[in-house]
């Protein structure tokens, strides 16, 4: 549960910098803002992987429909960064 609360209070606020432009297709018009996101997201990430590495539910063997989803909204985020990378 606090994990969840970190990520509303540190993690929250860069993940929509990146995610809304995505999602609305204004990736040109606010790229800096996104990168300059990026690692921030990247730091908090790598800072609940590492808290979450002992825990069954979410890094274990069994795979849960958030956790799909999860990986699905970062893979399309990706390659939409890597498309707006290209083309500019």
């Amino acid at each position: 549960m606090a994990l969840i609360f970190e990520y509303l209070a540190y993690a929250y606020g860069p993940v929509t910098r990146i995610i809304a432009p995505l999602y609305a297709g204004k990736i040109a018009e606010n790229k800096s803002d996104l990168l300059a996101a990026v690692p921030q997201v990247h730091a908090e990430l790598e800072r609940f992987q590492g808290e979450l590495a002992g825990s069954a539910w979410f890094g274990g063997e069994a795979v849960a429909a958030a956790v799909m989803r999860t990986v699905r909204t970062a893979a399309r985020a990706r390659m939409r960064l890597a498309h707006c990378a290209a083309t500019t």
